[in-house]
C-alpha cells in the first residue's frame, strides 16, 4: 500500500525513498473525531511534541544523514483542550469526567 507524502507517494512510513522524511501530523486521520468534538473541544497532537520531533529531524540532517533513511515520524502525544466560554454560548454542558482528563481548561 502507497502512502501520500505532500505530493509523493511513498511504499512505506519507515523508508520514504528520495529526499522524502518528516513528520505526520495525522490531520485527515483526525478530522472525524475532530468534527465530533469541535463544539465545545479541541483534540489533536501536541504541537510542542510534533515541533520537538521536526528539530530532531533538522539535527539529523545537519549531521549528514540522508533524509531518505530517516522515517516518517508520527506524534504519540496528543491533547485534549476544552473551551469551557464556547460550550456556555452554544448552551452546553461539560462532563466533569472530560473536564478532569483535558490537558488544558480554557475559561
Amino acid at each position: 500500500m502507497a502512502i501520500r507524502l505532500g505530493s509523493a507517494w511513498s511504499p512505506v512510513l519507515a523508508r520514504p525513498g528520495g529526499n522524502l522524511t518528516g513528520v505526520s501530523v495525522l490531520n485527515v486521520e483526525l478530522n472525524p473525531k475532530r468534527l465530533e468534538l469541535i463544539s465545545e473541544l479541541g483534540y489533536g497532537p501536541s504541537l510542542t511534541a510534533v515541533n520537538r520531533l521536526a528539530g530532531t529531524y533538522v539535527g539529523k540532517i545537519l549531521k549528514g544523514a540522508k533524509p531518505a533513511d530517516l522515517p516518517v515520524q508520527q506524534p504519540t502525544t496528543f491533547e485534549l483542550v476544552v473551551n469551557l466560554n464556547t460550550a456556555k454560548v452554544l448552551g452546553l454542558t461539560v462532563p466533569p469526567s472530560i473536564l478532569s482528563g483535558a490537558d488544558e481548561v480554557i475559561e
